[in-house]
């Protein structure tokens, strides 16, 4: 007996090559932290060791990948879509869709640590790259800041579809006044990789300085941020084209509103005679 369970171990141990693998992966993280040694496979085989108990993670690591095409692009992937892969789990598909969105928030709240000014656009893009980094769908986000240009906070506003996000000014206008905003900055993405601002952009820019202005509080800029680039309104001096454009527009409206009426006698008075 003690020699036909000697035989099936060594038979066991034959057939799975990666008998011990999982201790020996532990093993080299903790020699590496930053995981620099480690390929990008690795990092997903022993991802799926928490979703996926007593079972070789090594193929299906391999098989996520070949999937998506890349590391990266497994981690942004939804739960659904990382179920369609044959033997991964919920539980490892809900683990893995969580680790982008952990990291983004981790960085997020680490840089509000300390009191953030956004006074030139690098502080600007620095604060903001965090909440759009890997993003699919397009979102936008208002930053208010106080009469100093320190962050109060960063709310979203809208998400959309990979290349469309739609939204109401008065939500903008709400979330900043709540927020107890002087200043805000407007940022959202192009998931598609080009910074140049569409035509829709230069409205919703125009929409919202006039929106804002309405109640006290100025848009200082407007900036579209891709994986590597961004574009702002305020450096390229379109934030001050669209500016004008508005008060021309307010004027005009103001000279509208002048009332004429008819006094008890006949004559037609306007309120420019008082």
């Amino acid at each position: 007996m003690g020699k036909n369970n000697l035989l099936n171990s060594r038979n066991s141990a034959k057939k799975n090559p990666h008998t011990g693998r999982r201790q020996r992966m532990f093993d080299k993280h903790f020699e590496d932290p930053k995981m620099t040694a480690l390929q990008p496979h690795e990092i997903l085989e022993m991802l799926l060791y928490h979703g996926t108990p007593y079972k070789d993670t090594n193929i299906l690591a391999h098989d996520l990948i070949d999937a998506f095409g890349s590391l990266g692009d497994v981690l942004v992937a939804s739960p659904h879509e990382l179920r369609k892969v044959a033997g991964l789990t919920q539980r490892a598909a809900s683990l893995i869709s969580m680790i982008m969105p952990l990291a983004r928030r981790a960085e997020i709240e680490y840089n509000h640590k300390e009191t953030v000014y956004l006074l030139r656009l690098s502080d600007a893009v620095a604060y903001l790259r965090p909440y759009f980094s890997c993003r699919k769908d397009e979102m936008v986000l208002l930053v208010s800041l106080d009469i100093n240009e320190r962050v109060i906070a960063g709310d979203w506003l809208s998400r959309g579809l990979p290349g469309f996000a739609v939204l109401d000014t008065r939500d903008a206008v709400e979330v900043a006044f709540r927020r107890r905003a002087s200043k805000a900055i407007l940022a959202h993405n192009h998931p598609a990789g080009s910074n140049k601002p569409s035509s829709s952009d230069d409205m919703l820019t125009k929409n919202m300085f006039s929106a804002l202005k309405g109640v006290g509080i100025e848009l200082l800029d407007h900036i579209i941020l891709t994986a590597t680039e961004e574009f702002s309104y305020r450096q390229m001096g379109r934030l001050d084209e669209l500016a004008n454009t508005v008060e021309e527009v307010l004027e005009s409206r103001k000279i509208s509103e002048r009332r004429t009426y008819r006094t008890p006698e006949g004559s037609l008075i306007n309120n420019d005679d008082y």
